[in-house]
């Protein structure tokens, strides 16, 4: 039920345009609960709402720099947030999501104050981290650009469909270290005892901090509901403690102001876990910041830094898949592509037709897995089809041969149309938008068919 109320809640789009707090009327428990909460700042407090909502972007630095995304056509006018390095406020007139730049994963569109979470992470590159309950993708996104593709990241999501979108999220940014699953937090601390170095639960809560964005979190708000979802962030925090190895953080955020689901549950936490000490806690407050409400801490957990074990994973490829796939390596991708100078104890793994890089050996079996890592592509028929991921994961450099577009006819690529191919092109070449990454093309007879997936194509 409680999970239910989360998705009918968070589920849409948090950039949709603001309310009119005016004409809604606010819980008299919760201006009651806020007044006393906040003291003299409560008026500001109030007043905050009568303001539009902020939109902001977080630049993917897997694939670019802020000053690059800036110097591209049709960007300008970015304006940093104060709490996170690459977060940057947009003006309400851009539309990001429409611009071939977000279908090439330069950034992802979201909430300002949510990517401090991922911030006050403070993940570093060759950890294994966990992010509990991923979906949509936001702070993935953060914990991948600081990780700089190198470690483990696993991005959960219990909802199969919301599971699906962070999926197709972490595709599109081109996260190369990266396994999404679909489970339990009860299945994950089963299967990962004292595994992570971080562990990320930005828990399902009554969203008090997006009365501004969603007034569906007004309609659902009730004392009820706020002590409903204590009680399941308690079991969360349970679950995510079983999986931080000794010496690890564990990280909780909310998106709400009830001290139940912020304060008092850290508090709760600490005295029923001795061994974990509290090292950072902030809020964020709309009448102080530009952003929703927030809360955030981190904690250590005490002991020296040891991993538990992992059994081995059980998928790997045959010699006559990788066969295939070096095939298409060694013609399609340069010398200096990352593909070709990888670890040889990083798995190459098959499920069905499908070939995937993992980034860390682990046993998968019995468990929901959206991508057990990059997917490079499928083999059919002993012939290599790469994947979109695959090209959303290179750079132009790392490509035999590639065809830059300009961002109006990028556009014209992703709604479908071929392209007439220059020059002496053939076979498999890398479609980029401004230099950068979008999509495969594949060409012969004077053309370039288009291999952009139909069901991410604007229409």
């Amino acid at each position: 039920m409680f999970y239910f109320i989360y998705f009918f809640v968070f589920g849409k789009n948090f950039f949709m345009e603001s309310f009119d707090i005016d004409k809604i009327s606010l819980p008299d428990g919760f201006k009651a609960r806020m007044k006393n909460q906040l003291g003299k700042d409560y008026d500001a407090f109030i007043e905050s709402y009568k303001k539009p909502a902020n939109r902001a972007l977080l630049v993917n630095t897997l694939k670019i720099t802020a000053k690059q995304l800036c110097a591209l056509p049709g960007i300008s006018d970015l304006t940093p947030v104060k709490w996170a390095e690459n977060g940057f406020y947009y003006r309400e007139d851009l539309r990001p999501g429409k611009l071939p730049y977000h279908d090439a994963g330069l950034y992802y569109v979201q909430e300002p104050s949510a990517m401090r979470v991922a911030e006050a992470a403070g993940a570093l590159p060759g950890e294994r981290v966990l992010d509990l309950c991923a979906a949509p993708g936001g702070k993935t996104a953060g914990l991948a650009a600081s990780m700089c593709g190198s470690g483990l990241l696993v991005a959960n999501e219990i909802h199969p469909a919301r599971a699906k979108i962070l999926s197709q999220n972490v595709e599109r940014l081109g996260i190369r270290n990266c396994i999404v699953t679909n489970i339990s937090p009860v299945g994950l601390s089963a299967r990962f005892p004292l595994f992570f170095d971080r562990v990320v639960v930005d828990a399902p809560c009554s969203g008090e901090g997006m009365f501004r964005k969603e007034p569906e979190a007004l309609a659902c708000w009730s004392e009820e509901n706020i002590s409903l979802c204590a009680r399941r962030q308690h079991e969360i925090l349970e679950n995510a403690d079983l999986n931080v190895a000794p010496g690890g953080s564990l990280i909780y955020s909310t998106c709400t102001f009830a001290p139940e689901e912020n304060e008092l549950q850290i508090e709760a936490f600490l005295r029923e876990h001795p061994d974990y000490e509290l090292v950072l806690q902030e809020h964020i407050y709309p009448h102080e910041n530009d952003g929703e409400g927030h809360f955030v801490a981190r904690l250590k957990k005490g002991g020296a830094a040891v991993r538990g074990p992992q059994r081995k994973e059980k998928h790997r490829a045959d010699k006559a898949a990788i066969k295939v796939w070096d095939a298409f390596r060694s013609e399609y991708l340069s010398e200096s592509c990352f593909l070709n100078t990888i670890d040889p104890d990083t798995p190459l793994v098959s499920f069905g037709e499908n070939l995937y890089l993992m980034p860390e050996a682990l046993d998968l079996s019995g468990l929901k897995v959206l991508r057990p890592g990059l997917h490079l592509g499928q083999i059919l028929k002993g012939r290599f089809i790469p994947s979109h991921a695959l090209a959303l994961t290179i750079s132009p450099g790392d490509a035999a041969a590639c065809l830059d577009l300009s961002p109006q006819d990028a556009a014209k690529y992703i709604s479908g149309l071929a392209l007439p191919a220059q020059g002496d092109l053939s076979g498999w070449v890398l479609i980029t938008v401004c230099g950068k990454s979008l999509s495969w093309g594949k060409a012969a007879n004077n053309l370039i068919k288009n291999h952009y997936p139909k069901g991410l194509r604007h229409l």
